[in-house]
């Protein structure tokens, strides 16, 4: 049975070698020593640096605190979609109206339907910002 070390060095420690009052490494073997605990805690510190946690984030479980980054974006939100039908007579018509309403709006998604000589795009798209 293996424990971590109480210290927060990341360091899964097996059993205790009364001989030498340490204990032992799961994965090496090798005694856990004062040493060792401080080497690992450096190695995990500079591995859980990412430079960029401290701006407030809300969610569901907890308040997470990440540094003000003017580049920072939460990939995780949804956009709110706006949906837009566009209508035209003729394939070269509503090529225009799509491309022109492209130009203007961040399209996000797009569904196309021909009904008799009545062409429709649905566009979903979001504001830019």
């Amino acid at each position: 049975m293996t424990r971590p070390c109480k210290y927060g060095c990341g360091t899964e420690l097996g059993a205790f070698d009364e001989e030498n009052r340490k204990y032992l490494e799961a994965a090496s073997g090798g005694l856990h020593t004062k040493e060792r605990c401080q080497e690992a805690k450096l190695k995990l510190e500079q591995k859980n640096n990412h430079g960029n946690e401290f701006i407030a984030h809300e969610t569901k479980k907890a308040t997470v605190q990440f540094p003000p980054n003017a580049e920072f974006v939460d990939h995780t939100l949804k956009p709110e979609l706006i949906l837009k039908t566009l209508t035209d007579p003729t394939p070269e018509g509503i090529d225009l109206k799509y491309n022109n309403f492209a130009k203007e709006h961040k399209i996000r998604y797009s569904q196309s339907h021909v009904l008799g000589s009545q062409y429709t795009v649905y566009v979903w798209y979001e504001e830019k910002q």
